[in-house]
């Protein structure tokens, strides 16, 4: 039983940890999701023309370059 207990608080954690960004480009209005695009190609984004996003919160905008780099994107590449 106990076991099992593990395994529900890991799966919980799961999907805490999971999380949808979605946002668009009030230029070009192409519109990222995470679902669909790489938190590389997000973070690209936000970094190179941080004025097309203003509605994204400093929070969404480090949790997506946190995910970019934990993919092996680094803020040099750009």
């Amino acid at each position: 039983q106990l076991e099992q207990l593990e395994k529900q608080k890991i799966s919980y954690r799961k999907g805490v940890n999971c999380m949808r960004h979605v946002f668009t480009d009030y230029v070009t209005n192409n519109s990222y999701d995470s679902d669909h695009d790489s938190y590389q190609t997000m973070a690209d984004a936000l970094v190179n023309h941080p004025e097309r996003f203003p509605d994204i919160s400093s929070y969404e905008k480090d949790e997506i370059i946190r995910g970019a780099e934990a993919q092996g994107w680094h803020r040099s590449n750009w």
